[in-house]
């Protein structure tokens, strides 16, 4: 349990340390938000009156400690775009990006794992090398391009997917998978290739270990050593990359859901930082932030869950 408490705690410690950082920055940024707001030709009265209550008047520290525990209560803040609370406006986008994210990384561990296993197996070169050839293109290639690519196949020539727009899961499910299939697609190609090259690395590696000669000393087919023991310390170390996968998943949804015209968090940063909207900005890059933050802390448990020796170290 010391483990877990340890991780949880240095977890808290980087999300305090990740606010303040996200604070200072937006508060150093050029301009006076009241003015915005108000306009140039607004009254110097009226402007003051506007920086007393966004508390701008007040020292930094105490500022940060408003806007924290207002933050931890649900409130940040009010978008200057849209006069709307900020997390109103996140919570009504989030579900779509909660949906291509999901999407995206299962299909990342359904193209992945078993060609990784795959490849492992199999000497074999006609067997190898496309799909060796599919793991290199799908990690130098951007999502954004992948995208264009499976737009001009699947939407310009076979006209089978949607190109652009989002249904709601409630009104249809098939038209949701549909209209989410063709993004899902383009940031899991990364994902899925990086997949397959660690995974196909680590098994050929445990594959000369002893263990594994011992176990076929004993008389276990090399299915069964494969998926009862190979397999399971071989992704112990790709769990590393889960998290970054995530931040790619992330990351690629900015670009993917303007490419796709998705009405998600990416459409929203888009928007926002043409904007100049400070607290809808300030507020998103929390958000990215503590995704990113906790899905860490999660792989850095289940570290401890499928290895317990990673967990007796930690305890030390």
């Amino acid at each position: 349990m010391h483990f877990f408490r340890r991780k949880l705690l240095s977890t808290l410690i980087t999300l305090f340390l990740v606010s303040v950082l996200t604070f200072s920055i937006f508060q150093m940024l050029p301009g006076d938000p009241a003015t915005l707001i108000l306009g140039i030709d607004a009254q110097p009265s009226q402007i003051e009156a506007l920086r007393a209550t966004m508390d701008l008047d007040k020292n930094p520290v105490v500022r940060y400690t408003l806007w924290a525990t207002k933050a931890l209560q649900g409130d940040l803040g009010v978008s200057y775009k849209y006069q709307r609370p900020v997390s109103e406006l996140i919570f009504s986008s989030i579900n779509i990006t909660a949906q291509l994210a999901t999407l995206s990384f299962l299909i990342s561990l359904l193209i992945g794992i078993p060609i990784g296993i795959l490849l492992a197996k199999r000497d074999k070169k006609r067997v190898i090398i496309p799909l060796s050839m599919f793991s290199q293109l799908g990690m130098a290639i951007p999502s954004f391009c992948v995208a264009i690519i499976l737009i001009e196949i699947f939407s310009v020539k076979l006209h089978v997917l949607p190109s652009l727009g989002y249904i709601p899961i409630g009104d249809s499910l098939i038209g949701n998978i549909r209209s989410l299939l063709l993004p899902s697609l383009s940031i899991a190609t990364g994902g899925a290739a990086i997949i397959i090259r660690f995974l196909r690395s680590n098994i050929i590696s445990e594959k000369n270990k002893d263990y594994v000669r011992t176990n076929r000393s004993i008389g276990l087919s090399e299915n069964q050593i494969l998926y009862t023991h190979i397999l399971r310390n071989s992704l112990i170390p790709v769990l590393t990359i889960f998290g970054i996968l995530i931040s790619d998943v992330l990351g690629g949804s900015i670009i993917i859901e303007n490419v796709f015209s998705l009405p998600g968090i990416g459409k929203l940063i888009t928007s926002s930082i043409t904007s100049r909207d400070l607290p809808l900005i300030q507020a998103l890059v929390m958000y990215l932030s503590i995704i990113v933050i906790i899905t860490n802390m999660i792989v850095d448990m289940l570290y401890g869950v499928i290895d317990p020796r990673i967990r007796m170290s930690g305890n030390e």
